[in-house]
């Protein structure tokens, strides 16, 4: 990426649906950046704080962390047959966000074939079993421990 660029051009040609394989996004992300060391920095560095890495204000709430329901909600996610490597990232970007006071959790990773269709029929999601990326576990659903799915500006309990 140039200096400046706050969005790759290999994730802007994904996003117009240019790729027809991971692989092809793999090549494409390292004919941007051929060194392998510098490359993986973009997933595994820690961001510093300026403009594309703020954080919302209404998030931060490090008192959540000292609670009984952050702890349980901690343990919630299923991890039996979870990728190792998507186990790694979510505990990196958990991570990230708690050193900024943000209180994340894994609401969700491995999923089995009832507790996926049990969702759909719930109208809490729209990819029946095998085809959610849970079910091979390759997914995770992060979500905010005072605010779970509904991201707006209520404001934080006490």
């Amino acid at each position: 990426m140039r200096p400046g660029q706050l969005v790759s051009s290999w994730w802007q040609r994904y996003v117009l649906g240019a790729f027809k394989s991971p692989q092809d996004i793999v090549l494409a992300a390292r004919s941007e950046n051929p060194d392998q060391m510098i490359s993986d920095n973009r997933f595994f560095a820690i961001p510093e704080h300026g403009p594309a890495f703020d954080s919302p204000q209404r998030l931060y709430a490090p008192q959540e962390f000292l609670t009984d329901a952050y702890l349980s909600q901690s343990h919630r996610a299923d991890w039996q047959h979870a990728d190792p490597r998507i186990r790694y990232w979510a505990a990196l970007f958990i991570e990230y966000a708690r050193k900024r006071g943000i209180p994340l959790y894994v609401h969700s990773a491995f999923r089995t074939e009832a507790e996926q269709s049990a969702l759909v029929a719930a109208g809490r999601s729209r990819a029946p079993f095998p085809r959610s990326a849970h079910n091979t576990g390759q997914a995770v659903d992060i979500v905010h421990s005072v605010f779970y799915w509904e991201m707006s500006k209520r404001p934080i309990r006490n």
